[in-house]
């Protein structure tokens, strides 16, 4: 038996340039061959939009749940790393000299 399904992740970040980030660090991980799902992603201000639709074997409709958990993985660890990184900049910057 076919099946139809769609899910729309909205991930949703403090800022516009951290979600632009994010969309660009996982921009080259959304485009991939399978015939039973379709990924459309957008980026809206400081949201990320992701919509999975599936039309399959109701056999494989888990296919859409992994996409969904790969998805907010991926996006659970460019934030850790961009977060790993700011900190790291942050804390070796040098003192900039005020006295003229």
């Amino acid at each position: 038996m076919k099946i139809k399904a769609t899910l729309k992740l909205e991930i949703i970040f403090p800022d516009t340039k951290s979600a632009q980030t994010v969309y660009l660090a996982l921009k080259p991980d959304n485009r991939f061959e399978c015939k039973d799902l379709k990924l459309i992603d957008i980026i809206k201000n400081n949201n990320i939009i992701y919509i999975i639709e599936f039309l399959g074997d109701v056999t494989s409709i888990l296919k859409i749940r992994n996409t969904a958990d790969d998805i907010l993985e991926h996006i659970s660890l460019v934030t850790k790393m961009l977060d790993n990184v700011t900190k790291r900049i942050n804390t070796t910057k040098k003192p900039t000299n005020t006295t003229g």
